[in-house]
């Protein structure tokens, strides 16, 4: 992460959930196989105060059950079967919800953690994490602009790697980028609606040594200035390859191993 000129870093959006289900151990493990970078997993709290993965706030999409995250003991998490990829109509499963401390004791010095806290339970990851000296292994994401105030409060930021996110709109993005040199950012999550965005910004990124990250996941096509994973997957070069030209050091897809393919095969790697 502290040297952006190491190649393009790949981040698996809820890990790698072609061939396994999204935020499970198993799409974690895959994802580790290949040698992605960076998992991105959704994490919410139990009933009884577990910290747990999933991305919706209900169980339906991607399980055999019903019900709140919120409202569900572990106990009552885990006898549930995860269904293949993203849910929806996907198969059961034999893989169950795993626990965020699962989650880390799979991924001990194997991969960086990028954490999604649904609720606020950032303080508790990093205890979870710090439990285990692993909170060097964990990127925690901010919306920016945010009061330094704010900012200070979250004192476990020298502990872990710091990612501001920036969304076109809210200022010019060297400037807002500027303004967070003194909490070393490895990274700026950037939400670009256009090129434009990441040129007048992408030198100043840089410049801090810090990268730059677009999502390139094909539901948001405002995020990556219409270089969406769908549109890549079949000219690859007229989207993958144009944001690294635009400076793009971090990729979060939905795509992890087309894009890895990609950038090996282009020296990127």
């Amino acid at each position: 992460m502290e040297t952006p000129d190491a190649g393009v870093m790949i981040v698996a959006h809820r890990a790698c959930w072609q061939k396994a289900p999204e935020n499970s151990l198993k799409a974690i493990d895959d994802c580790i196989a290949l040698g992605i970078d960076i998992i991105e997993i959704d994490v919410r709290k139990s009933q009884d105060g577990v910290l747990v993965l999933m991305h919706d706030s209900t169980v339906e999409r991607t399980t055999n059950g019903i019900g709140k995250v919120s409202e569900l003991t572990l106990a009552q998490l885990k006898k549930l079967q995860l269904k293949t990829g993203n849910g929806q109509q996907g198969m059961l499963t034999h893989q169950r919800i795993p626990t965020f401390k699962e989650v880390l004791l799979s991924t001990k010095g194997k991969i960086l953690i990028n954490l999604d806290a649904k609720e606020d339970v950032f303080a508790a990851a990093i205890k979870e994490a710090s439990s285990l000296g692993m909170e060097k292994q964990l990127i925690i994401k901010i919306e920016v602009p945010a009061e330094n105030a704010k900012l200070s409060a979250f004192n476990f930021l020298p502990r872990t790697h710091f990612m501001p996110k920036i969304t076109q709109g809210k200022g010019a993005l060297g400037i807002l980028a500027s303004q967070y040199i003194s909490y070393n950012p490895v990274a700026f999550e950037v939400k670009a609606k256009t090129e434009a965005y990441l040129i007048e910004g992408a030198d100043d990124i840089a410049e801090i040594g810090a990268r730059l990250w677009v999502n390139t996941l094909s539901a948001t096509p405002e995020k990556a200035a219409g270089h969406i994973d769908v549109l890549a997957i079949k000219d690859p070069d007229a989207h993958w390859g144009r944001l690294v030209e635009l400076g793009v050091g971090m990729f979060q897809t939905d795509e992890p191993e087309a894009l890895l393919n990609y950038l090996v095969a282009k020296g990127l790697r």
